[in-house]
């Protein structure tokens, strides 16, 4: 039917209290963040929500579906046992974009796991709690050029219009993981400047500069999820919409940007 939701979230395991405990607190801005986007998502009422992660099974030369008929939130690599979590899956969906990608010329192969990447599970359990009946799709980047993984995007877009489902896109992405002495990645001055390209680029629609961004700035700045924006920048080619950015934040040293593209 059509593309009715799109934003870019964070992974933070931290916003899991069970996980983060006192730190949960320093993420305030982007739990807040979250709660707006999960107002805005039930509102769109999307009979399946994507969700693009870079922390999937990840093949050099191909994008993955993670087809499976349910899927269980796993974050017991976090030390939690506790926060439990299941989604239907979307095969119908699956399937059907499989085709029409590859009928494109793009790779896109499918396996499956009924446990969800980190990637996929921490965004989905705060924008998830009301949706019940929605089911989900993940989707795994490669290590091909921005630019494939843009047309891919695009392929998905046009493969969406082309169902009888209301979808809703999301890019899980984190940006830097350098921006300061203690952060997972150590510091780079080249970390502040690929978050501050990256916001303003989004904010002034300006894709074009993002995928002409130096490639070693983007390995220096060491973004989990520059192909996973890219990608949602893709889908999002020939789409009017407004960016809102409703928080950016980095109290651990890792850039976590929290958008909706308000789709009009």
């Amino acid at each position: 039917m059509s593309l009715v939701f799109a934003a870019v979230t964070p992974h933070p395991p931290h916003l899991i209290p069970t996980i983060g405990k006192e730190k949960t607190a320093k993420l305030q801005s982007t739990a807040n963040a979250f709660d707006e986007l999960e107002k805005k998502l039930y509102i769109a009422k999307p009979d399946t929500v994507i969700v693009f992660s870079p922390h999937g099974l990840l093949l050099e030369d191909t994008m993955i579906m993670n087809v499976n008929p349910k899927f269980t939130v796993n974050l017991k690599e976090f030390g939690d046992l506790i926060t439990a979590q299941t989604y239907k899956g979307a095969i119908d969906v699956a399937f059907r974009l499989r085709e029409a990608v590859r009928g494109a010329g793009f790779s896109l192969n499918t396996h499956s796991s009924e446990e969800l990447d980190y990637g996929v599970s921490i965004p989905l359990l705060f924008l998830m709690r009301h949706l019940p009946n929605a089911t989900i799709l993940p989707i795994s980047n490669s290590l091909l050029s921005a630019k494939i993984h843009f047309d891919f995007g695009y392929e998905i877009k046009e493969a969406i219009m082309n169902t009888n489902k209301r979808v809703a896109l999301i890019a899980s992405s984190d940006l830097s993981h350098r921006l300061t002495s203690d952060a997972p990645g150590g510091f780079s001055p080249a970390g502040k400047k690929f978050d501050e390209i990256v916001l303003s680029a989004l904010q002034s629609h300006n894709t074009t500069a993002l995928l002409n961004l130096d490639p070693r700035v983007v390995h220096e700045a060491a973004s989990c999820g520059w192909y996973t924006l890219i990608m949602l920048l893709g889908a999002l080619q020939r789409v009017n919409y407004e960016l809102s950015v409703l928080a950016h934040e980095s109290p651990f040293g890792v850039g976590y940007l929290t958008a909706e593209f308000a789709l009009s």
